[in-house]
This record gives structure tokens, C-alpha cells and sequence, in this order.
């Protein structure tokens, strides 16, 4: 679980727990971690997701302390803010690393032991930013990266065929940390912007990558999942 100390990726963990998997959560903030595996059980592994080196060190380690990867969950990520004229090039990095470049490396170092096993699975992290371009309440590198996680899903799902199978889940507004840094104001007003009248709970956003990562969905694959209220409908 790339991200596990995050709200998504902890309710991934409680979901993945309730349903009796082994799960070991791979962050960069180790109080959260500690934290999350603290209150699931689950083991964590502190790292660096935006580090080459530090990836292929936590994947090593994974594999020899806990056996191969069956399911990898990229929820790693973090929004942006500002107007587009004044994102600066710190910034379009930054979120670009947390958002893809994560995706893509996490990806490369549990792909051998996911094709080794004979089937695995992997579900990244999008956003309705993606589909709407985003906002200056995210940032323009936010919506690019989200976007580009969509692309590395539909890539990942053609050259991992047929023994992997890749999706995506493109969440709208979630109840979490990203989440409270906005006003109330501005929440209201995302709020008023979706048919279903309200914000996601991070559970449902882990139901719906359970089944993703579940045999279940053995057929769907280089599929991204829309979870946002009909926020955005296309």
C-alpha cells in the first residue's frame, strides 16, 4: 500500500485487513505510518516514494520479509495550489513526483514478483481533476499528474496483460486531510457542485479498490472507475 498513511490509503488498510489480507503500508510520513499500523496491524515500511533507490529498497525489503506482492494500491499523492500563472516550477515538480512519478516507480519495482506469482493487481490513485482540468484550489500540476496516472494505468494494462490487471479510481472531493485544508466556504461550494449532495468517505473509495484488487475483477482491466457523485459525468 504505497500511500498507507494517507486517509485513502488508511481506509484501504482497514478495508484490506477486515477482508483478511496481509498488508504492509509504505509512506515517507513515519508518525502517520506508525500511527495507521498501530490501529490496523498492518506492517509499514517508512520510505521515500518519489526516490528511485528508496523504492527499490522498500520493494527488496517487502519481498524478503513478507514474500512476493500480489497487490499493489498506489494512493500516494498530494494536491497543489494557485492559479495557473502563479504555480512555480518547485511546485509543478513536486506534485508531479508525489502523484506519478510514484505511481510509475512503485509500479516498475512490484511488477517482476506480481508477473512471478501469476496474477496480480494493481489500482492507482486518479481524481475527477483529471476529467475537469482541475481548479486553483489544486493546481494545475495536480490535475496533469492525475491525468498522467490514467495514461501509466491504460500503459501498464496492456504490457502486464494477461497476468496483471491495472485500473484506476478517479475519486471526486474525499473527506481527508487534503480535503481540510480548505475553508468551509469552499467546501460548501463543492458540495453544492455534486448530484449526490455530499463529500466521499474514504471507505467507499477503499471498496471500491478492494474489489479492483479482489478476483472478482479478474475481467476488468485499463479501467478507470469514476467515484464522484456525479460531480463530473461524461
Amino acid at each position: 500500500m504505497c500511500g498507507g498513511a494517507g486517509g485513502i490509503g488508511a481506509a484501504c488498510a482497514d478495508w484490506f485487513g477486515a477482508h483478511d489480507a496481509s498488508v504492509i503500508l509504505i509512506d515517507r510520513d513515519e508518525a502517520a505510518l506508525a500511527e495507521v499500523a498501530g490501529r490496523t496491524g498492518a506492517a509499514a515500511l517508512a520510505a521515500d516514494l518519489t526516490d528511485p533507490a528508496a523504492v527499490a529498497a522498500a520493494f527488496a525489503s517487502v519481498g524478503a520479509e513478507h514474500g512476493r506482492v500480489a497487490v499493489l494500491v498506489n494512493a500516494a499523492g498530494a494536491a497543489g495550489h494557485g492559479a495557473f500563472g502563479e504555480v512555480d516550477v518547485a511546485q509543478w515538480r513536486e506534485v508531479l513526483d508525489l502523484n506519478l512519478s510514484s505511481a510509475f516507480l512503485a509500479a516498475q519495482a512490484a511488477a517482476p514478483a506480481l508477473l512471478a506469482g501469476g496474477w496480480g493487481k494493481i489500482v492507482n490513485l486518479s481524481s475527477v481533476n483529471a476529467r475537469t482540468g482541475g481548479n486553483d484550489l489544486s493546481g494545475v500540476a495536480y490535475a496533469v499528474a492525475k491525468a498522467g496516472v490514467e495514461a501509466l494505468t491504460r500503459h501498464l494494462a496492456r504490457a502486464l496483460a494477461p497476468t496483471v490487471q491495472v485500473n484506476a479510481v478517479a475519486p471526486g472531493p474525499v473527506r481527508t486531510p487534503m480535503l481540510a485544508r480548505l475553508r468551509s466556504e469552499q467546501i460548501d461550494e463543492l458540495v453544492r457542485s455534486i448530484p449526490a449532495g455530499r463529500i466521499a468517505e474514504p471507505a467507499e473509495i477503499a471498496a471500491t479498490i478492494g474489489f479492483l484488487a479482489s478476483r472478482d475483477a479478474d475481467y476488468v482491466t485499463g479501467v478507470v472507475v469514476d467515484q464522484n457523485g456525479g460531480g463530473w459525468i461524461g
